[in-house]
């Protein structure tokens, strides 16, 4: 799991690098819901309508996304891509069963 977060927030970060200082925003956000705990990372970086969904120069799949994708599984949860409708940039969401 800590492997999970790691990587979004490095996504997260990395997304502001091309945004003015004063621009760079990230948010956090923890809170229980229907029997699990879901944490929604936003960021007011560069959107793309499918930021994670782009393929590796050898057809694979991002290896970022594979990281999530597959830790979410293990742990029984599950995650969702989208964008911020607060920020603008990219949002994820895991929920992660109690």
């Amino acid at each position: 799991m800590q492997a999970t977060l790691t990587l979004r927030l490095r996504q997260a970060l990395a997304s502001l690098a091309h945004a003015p200082p004063s621009d760079r925003q990230i948010t956090i956000h923890l809170a229980p819901t229907d029997g699990a705990a879901e944490l929604v990372i936003s960021d007011s970086g560069r959107w793309s309508p499918q930021p994670e969904a782009a393929k590796a120069p050898d057809g694979s799949e991002d290896l970022d996304l594979y990281v999530v994708r597959i830790t979410m599984s293990n742990h029984g949860g599950q995650f969702s891509l989208g964008r911020s409708p607060d920020l603008g940039g990219r949002q994820v969401r895991l929920l992660l069963p109690r």
